[in-house]
């Protein structure tokens, strides 16, 4: 996506050199990139909330959908009129999300 700012981290552990967060870090850059990922794994988590309410069609890619991203389609689908779908991308998954419209209009 040509706006998209794209990052990797990882949390410093006792006993685990900083060369070897690094380069865990640049490895997980790394895969997202080749997966033309637009989101990494731990940030599509978090951002579904928002594309459930957004005022329109939203759209990412991510290299795969953690347990935490599938429950939470599952309950924004049951607790907001928004609808996902998930599709393969190869590699990765491209996710999308409709947000509802009831009869009175936009949610």
């Amino acid at each position: 996506a040509q706006h998209t700012t794209l990052g990797a981290a990882q949390v410093a552990e006792r006993g685990v050199r900083a060369e070897r967060l690094g380069q865990a870090a640049a490895l997980a850059l790394k895969r997202d990139l080749n997966a033309a990922a637009t989101l990494d794994d731990h940030a599509a988590d978090q951002m579904l909330v928002y594309l459930a309410l957004a005022a329109g069609p939203s759209a990412f890619r991510a290299v795969e959908l953690s347990s935490h991203a599938a429950t939470a389609i599952w309950l924004l689908e049951k607790l907001t009129p928004a609808r996902f779908s998930v599709t393969p991308a190869h590699p990765g998954v491209l996710v999308r999300a409709r947000p509802g419209v009831n009869s009175d209009g936009p949610c």
